[in-house]
């Protein structure tokens, strides 16, 4: 896929959610050849796979929120490995996961979903909003850069959002320089 152009499926949720297939034929009459998924959008994975190759898309990656991720990691990294998938993305953290109480925690699910998804050759990636640079550990580094450092890179990457990096203050550019 490298050198691609890929379509972020999310951006049509409403008419993902109503009819992936048609959906999916057209993001690649738009002349797409990937896609990222945010979930199966409740379809079964192997006519989501299908229903790619039939539009002549690659599912690059896919949005999975932790909480679904961490009920049933096995076939979860399963499901998205069949589909092509390349990298599984933790899309955001529920409230829960933002208390700085949980964070230890959260570094542990993180170590270990990165380590499951790396036996199948998939890579484990995090997507920014701007609520992780808000959040301040206590050595005043925010919650994004602790991520990056106390996670191996490994075991996870990061999906850098320049957009919500700029809503929450940040120099987009640097931490691409930074992140890759």
């Amino acid at each position: 896929m490298a050198g691609k152009i890929g379509f972020f499926m999310d951006c049509i949720r409403r008419r993902a959610e109503a009819d992936l297939k048609s959906a999916l034929a057209e993001v690649s009459r738009a002349g797409y050849e990937g896609a990222e998924l945010t979930g199966l959008y409740g379809n079964a994975p192997e006519d989501v796979r299908e229903w790619a190759k039939a539009a002549g898309l690659t599912i690059v990656s896919a949005h999975i929120e932790l909480d679904a991720f961490l009920a049933d990691p096995g076939k979860t990294v399963l499901d998205y490995k069949d589909l092509g998938c390349q990298y599984l993305v933790i899309p955001d953290l529920t409230p829960k996961w933002q208390k700085a109480t949980n964070y230890r925690w959260l570094v542990k699910q993180l170590v270990q979903l990165g380590e499951y998804c790396n036996q199948f050759n998939l890579q484990l990636l995090y997507h920014n909003h701007d609520f992780e640079l808000r959040l301040k550990q206590e050595d005043g580094e925010n919650l994004l850069n602790h991520l990056s450092a106390d996670v191996p890179g490994h075991f996870l990457k990061m999906e850098l959002d320049t957009a919500w990096l700029k809503i929450g203050g940040e120099d987009p550019a640097a931490y691409v320089e930074r992140y890759g």
